[in-house]
C-alpha cells in the first residue's frame, strides 16, 4: 500500500502535463524566433554586420579612428594647425610613406578589434563552423576595406578642392593608392604569418613547443614568487587550463576537429585561437623592434636621405604612436575588463603625484645651466627685481634703455637720416608668423632703406619674434656715417651680403620634422624612463633654427649680449622677448635694456605735504598714504622679472636662439622650460599666453619715454613715431561675430568664449592704451599728417600655424611682395636658391583672393611710404604746408 501510494505520488498530474506542454511550446517558439536572427551557416555579410555593430562596445577605439578621419579630412581646426599637411605632403615619397602608414594603422586597428571580439558568441559560432584562419582573413580584409574606403577621400578633400589647390590629382591618387596598399600588405602579412605558425614547418613546430613551454611556465609560476604566478594566471589564462592551449594540431587535424564540433556548444575562441594571439604578440614585438631601430638611426644620423626622411617623417611617427596606443588599450581591455578604468585612473593619479617632484621631466632645463644648488629661490628673485628698481630710481644703476634711445637720436642726427622713431610689434603664429614678419620687414626696408637704423625696439610673441630676431641679428653696423646703406650679413658665409629674400627662404625651412622625431624617440620614452638623456624637443627646435641659418656660425647661435654694443651705439634695434611665467601670470623680460620701470605699475600720488586727500579721508588714511610713499612706494603690482638678474647671479648668457625658443614654447610642439630657481616653482611658456601681439610692451615703452619724446618733438629733433604692428593672421579688429548658428553652440560656447575672449581682449586693451597715448601726442593741423602713426599689416590668406608649410603656403605669404614685370619689392626668382626657386615656381598659381590681397597691401604700404616722406620733409623749408596725398595709390616702387 505504501509503495503504491509513493508510485502514485510521483506521477505528474494532469495540470502538470499541461504546464510541461505549454513550456515546451514556448521553448519551441522561442527557438524559432531566435533562429530567424541567428545564422546556422555564417556568411560574410553577417560577420561584417556583427563586427561593425560590436564597435560600440569599445568606444575609445571607435573615437580614435573617427577623430583621425576628421583630422585628415581637414575638420576640427586641423587646417589651422597644419596636421593634414604632414600626411598629404608636397614631396611624393613622404606622402606615399604616410599613406602606407595610415593603411597599416587601419589594419592594426581592425586586428585588435578582432582579438577583442574573440569572446563574443557570434564569433565563436563563426569559428565553430569555419576555420579560424578563414574567419581572420575575411574579418580583416572586409573590415579594413570598409574603413580604408572611408579614408580614401581625405587626400582629395585636402588637395584638389578649394580655391587654392594644394595638390594635384595625380599626387592625391598616389596617397589614396598608398592607403589601400598599406591595408593589403598588413592583412596579407598577418594572414601569412598566422598560417605559417599553424603549419607543419619544422621551425613553426619548434615555435609552438617553445611557446607552450613558456605558457606552462607562466601558468605554474616557473619558480617565481606565488604573487607573480597568481597574477600571471589571472591576466593571461583567466581560469583556463594551459594544456588546452598546447594542442599542436596540423591543418588536417583541424579539419577533423571542426567536423566533429558540436554547433550547439561552440568552442572557446580564446583557447582555439591561441596562435592568432601569438601572432598578435609577434607583431607587437615587431613594432617595438622597429621603434628601437628608428631610435638608433635617429641617434646616429644627422643628414637623412630622401627615402629615410620619408620613412621617419612625422606622419609615420604619428601612426606608430596611434598603433602603440591601440595595442596597449586592447591588451588592457582584453585582460583587465572592468578594472581597466580603475587602472587608468590610478595611473593618472600616480603621474600627477610624481609630477609634483618633476620626476618625469615635464619641465626641461635650459641648456648649459649650472647645478641646481646655485639657483636662487623665488623670493630672492622678486626682492632682487624690487631692489633693481630702487637702484634705478636712486641713480645707482645706468638706465640703458634711456641711454640707447639718446644714442639713437645722436646717431640719426650725425648721419642726417630721418628723425622718425620706429617701434615694431609682431604677433605669434609659428612658422607662418616667422615668414610673414621677415617678408614685411624686408618689403618695408626696400621701400625705406634706412628703416633698420630708425627702428629702436622690436618685441612680440612666438614665431614672429623668431623671424624678427634673425632679421635684427643680421643687421651690420653702417659702413659710413654719411649714409646708412642697407646691409645684412650672412655670418655663415664670411660676411657676404645676405639679401632679405634669403632671410625669407631660411625662415620657411621645415622645423617640425626634427622636433617630432625628438618627441617620439626621446621625450615620450623619457616619461617612463627618466634616465633617457639627450636634447629635448624644445632644444632640438632651437638647434634646427641654427642649422637652417648656417650652423654653428649662425647669428642665432650668438649670445644676446653681443647685440648690446650696437644697441648702446644707437644703430642696432633692441630685441625684447617676453615669455610668460605659467604659474603666476607674470613675464620674463629677455633684453639687453634696463626695463625695470616696465615691470611695475604705480599709482601716482601728487599730494603735497599738508594737503588733505580727496573726499575728506580720515587721519588713518593720511598716515597709511605717507607710509606707502616712504616704503617701496606706491608700487601696486610686479608684472615681470628681468632675466639679467638670473644671468648675473649664475654667470649665464642666453643665446638669441634660446631666447627666441623660450618666447615660442607652446606645448606640445615645444615643452615648458624650467626657470633656474630653487625647486623649479616657475616654468616658461609662449609669450602669447600674456600678449600674442606684443603691443603691451610697445605701448608701455612709448609711455615710459613720453616726456623725452615730446621734448624732442618740441625742439624739432623728432619728426614722427611709427608703431608698426605685424600680424600673421587676419586683423582681429575686423573679425565680427558669426551670425550663422552652429551645432556646437550649446556645449562649445563657454570654451570658445574663453579662447576668443583671451585673444580679443589683448587687442582691445592694447588699442585703449594706444588711444590714451595718442592723445598725449596731439597732431599739428599745419603739418597735414599725424605725428604718431599706428600701422597694422595683417596677413589674409591660408597658411597653417605649425613649424612646417607647403610651398603653396609659402608662396601665399610672399606673393604680396614678389617682383613682377612692373616692379616690386622682393625678387625670389633672382636671389633664392635653385631649390627654393623650383618650389615657388611649382606653387606660383595666384588666385583671385591673393590678387586682391596683394593690391590691398600695395595700397597700404604706399600710404605708409608717403607718410614717411611727408614726416621726413618737415623742417626742410619754412613754407611747408603739408602734403596732399591720396590713400588709394600703391607704393611708388611697386608701380
Amino acid at each position: 500500500m505504501v509503495d503504491r501510494q509513493e508510485a502514485t505520488s510521483t506521477r505528474p498530474s494532469r495540470r502538470g502535463h499541461e504546464l510541461v506542454r505549454r513550456r515546451g511550446e514556448r521553448e519551441r517558439a522561442a527557438r524559432r524566433i531566435v533562429s530567424r536572427f541567428t545564422f546556422k551557416q555564417p556568411t560574410t555579410a553577417t560577420l561584417l554586420g556583427y563586427g561593425i555593430f560590436e564597435r560600440v562596445q569599445y568606444p575609445s577605439l571607435l573615437l580614435v579612428v573617427i577623430a583621425f578621419w576628421f583630422v585628415l579630412a581637414g575638420f576640427f581646426g586641423s587646417t589651422t594647425v597644419g596636421i593634414p599637411y604632414l600626411f598629404w605632403h608636397a614631396q611624393a615619397e613622404i606622402a606615399v610613406c604616410a599613406g602606407l602608414a595610415i593603411g597599416v594603422f587601419l589594419g592594426e586597428w581592425c586586428f585588435v578589434n578582432f582579438l577583442l571580439d574573440s569572446d563574443r558568441p557570434w564569433l565563436q559560432r563563426w569559428v565553430a563552423c569555419r576555420n579560424e584562419q578563414h574567419v581572420l582573413m575575411r574579418y580583416l580584409f572586409f573590415m579594413n576595406l570598409i574603413f580604408a574606403g572611408a579614408f580614401l577621400p581625405t587626400p582629395f578633400f585636402y588637395r584638389v578642392s578649394g580655391e587654392l589647390s594644394q595638390f594635384n590629382l595625380v599626387r592625391a591618387l598616389m596617397s589614396a593608392v598608398a592607403i589601400v596598399t598599406g591595408v593589403s600588405v598588413y592583412v596579407c602579412a598577418v594572414s601569412s604569418i598566422s598560417s605559417w605558425v599553424r603549419s607543419d614547418h619544422w621551425l613553426s613546430r619548434r615555435i609552438r613547443v617553445a611557446t607552450g613551454n613558456l605558457l606552462i611556465a607562466l601558468h605554474d609560476g616557473g619558480g617565481l614568487s606565488r604573487t607573480f604566478g597568481a597574477l600571471t594566471r589571472w591576466l593571461l589564462f583567466r581560469g583556463h587550463d594551459p594544456q588546452r592551449f598546447l594542442v599542436d594540431t596540423s591543418p588536417a587535424e583541424n579539419e577533423e576537429t571542426y567536423e566533429v564540433a558540436d554547433a550547439a556548444a561552440p568552442r572557446d575562441l580564446a583557447n582555439d585561437m591561441v596562435w592568432v594571439h601569438v601572432v598578435s604578440g609577434i607583431f607587437f614585438w615587431i613594432w617595438n623592434l622597429l621603434l628601437i631601430a628608428g631610435a638608433i638611426v635617429y641617434a646616429r644620423t644627422d643628414n637623412y636621405s630622401p627615402w629615410l626622411d620619408a620613412i621617419m617623417s612625422p606622419a609615420v611617427l604619428i601612426c606608430m604612436l596611434l598603433i602603440l596606443g591601440v595595442r596597449i588599450y586592447g591588451f588592457m581591455v582584453f585582460h583587465l575588463h572592468r578594472l581597466y578604468f580603475a587602472l587608468v585612473a590610478g595611473a593618472i593619479v600616480t603621474i600627477m603625484g610624481l609630477g609634483y617632484y618633476d620626476w618625469f621631466g615635464h619641465k626641461y632645463p635650459l641648456p648649459d645651466m649650472p647645478f641646481r644648488h646655485a639657483f636662487p629661490d623665488v623670493a630672492e628673485v622678486m626682492d632682487a627685481q624690487r631692489e633693481r628698481l630702487d637702484r634705478l630710481d636712486a641713480g645707482l644703476d645706468v638706465d640703458t634703455d634711456r641711454l640707447a634711445l639718446e644714442r639713437w637720436l645722436e646717431e640719426t642726427e650725425a648721419t642726417g637720416g630721418s628723425p622718425i622713431l620706429v617701434v615694431v610689434a609682431t604677433s605669434g603664429g609659428g612658422i607662418r608668423a616667422q615668414i610673414w614678419t621677415t617678408a614685411v620687414l624686408g618689403a618695408m626696408e626696400r621701400m625705406v632703406p634706412e628703416l633698420p637704423y630708425r627702428t629702436r625696439l622690436v618685441t612680440g610673441a612666438s614665431g614672429g619674434m623668431v623671424g624678427a630676431a634673425y632679421y635684427v641679428a643680421t643687421i651690420d653696423q653702417p659702413r659710413s656715417r654719411s649714409s646708412h646703406p642697407r646691409t645684412h650679413s650672412n655670418h655663415a658665409q664670411a660676411g657676404t651680403p645676405l639679401p632679405v629674400e634669403r632671410l625669407v627662404e631660411i625662415s620657411s625651412q621645415d622645423s617640425l620634422t626634427p622636433t617630432a622625431r625628438t618627441l617620439f624617440f626621446r621625450d615620450l620614452p623619457r616619461q617612463i624612463m627618466p634616465f633617457v638623456g639627450g636634447r629635448d624637443r624644445g632644444e632640438m627646435l632651437e638647434r634646427t633654427w641654427i642649422a637652417n641659418s648656417g650652423g654653428e656660425q649662425s647669428v642665432l647661435h650668438r649670445p644676446l649680449r653681443d647685440l648690446e654694443a650696437g644697441e648702446l651705439s644707437g644703430w642696432c634695434p633692441s630685441l625684447v622677448f617676453t615669455p610668460a611665467l605659467l604659474e603666476d601670470g607674470r613675464r620674463l623680460f629677455l633684453s639687453n635694456l634696463n626695463l625695470a620701470p616696465l615691470t611695475v605699475a604705480r599709482i601716482p600720488r601728487d599730494l603735497k605735504e599738508g594737503e588733505t586727500p580727496v573726499m575728506g579721508a580720515s587721519i588713518e588714511y593720511e598716515e597709511a598714504l605717507a607710509e606707502a610713499e616712504n616704503s617701496l612706494d606706491g608700487l601696486t603690482t610686479l608684472s615681470a622679472i628681468e632675466s639679467r638678474l638670473i644671468e648675473d647671479r649664475l654667470n649665464y648668457r642666453f643665446d638669441i636662439a634660446t631666447a627666441a625658443r623660450l618666447n615660442a614654447s607652446f606645448p606640445l610642439i615645444s615643452p615648458p622650460i624650467a626657470m633656474p630657481v630653487d625647486r623649479v616653482q616657475w616654468s616658461l611658456g609662449d609669450a602669447a599666453y600674456y600678449d600674442n601681439y606684443g603691443m603691451n610692451v610697445a605701448v608701455r615703452w612709448l609711455e615710459r619715454h613720453h616726456s623725452v619724446l615730446q621734448e624732442w618733438r618740441d625742439e624739432g629733433r623728432l619728426h614722427g613715431i611709427l608703431l608698426l604692428q605685424i600680424v600673421s593672421s587676419e586683423d582681429p579688429r575686423n573679425s565680427p561675430p558669426t551670425d550663422v548658428p552652429r551645432w556646437t553652440d550649446g556645449w562649445m560656447t563657454p570654451l570658445r568664449g574663453l579662447l576668443v575672449h583671451g585673444f580679443q581682449k589683448i587687442v582691445h586693451t592694447s588699442d585703449q592704451q594706444l588711444a590714451t597715448l595718442a592723445r598725449t601726442f596731439p597732431d599739428d593741423p599745419s603739418e597735414g599728417v599725424p605725428f604718431l602713426r599706428h600701422e597694422t599689416i595683417a596677413f589674409r590668406g591660408d597658411a597653417s600655424l605649425s613649424w612646417y608649410l607647403t610651398p603653396e603656403e609659402v608662396y601665399a605669404l610672399v606673393y604680396p611682395f614678389e617682383r613682377t614685370s612692373t616692379g616690386g619689392q622682393l625678387d625670389f626668382d633672382r636671389f633664392g636658391t635653385p631649390a627654393f626657386q623650383r618650389e615657388l615656381g611649382r606653387a606660383s598659381r595666384p588666385t583671385q583672393s591673393m590678387e586682391e590681397f596683394r593690391h590691398d597691401i600695395q595700397v597700404q604700404m604706399g600710404a605708409l611710404q608717403r607718410w614717411w616722406i611727408a614726416r621726413r620733409s618737415l623742417g626742410q623749408s619754412d613754407d611747408w604746408q603739408g602734403p596732399h596725398l591720396s590713400e588709394e595709390e600703391p607704393a611708388e616702387t611697386w608701380r
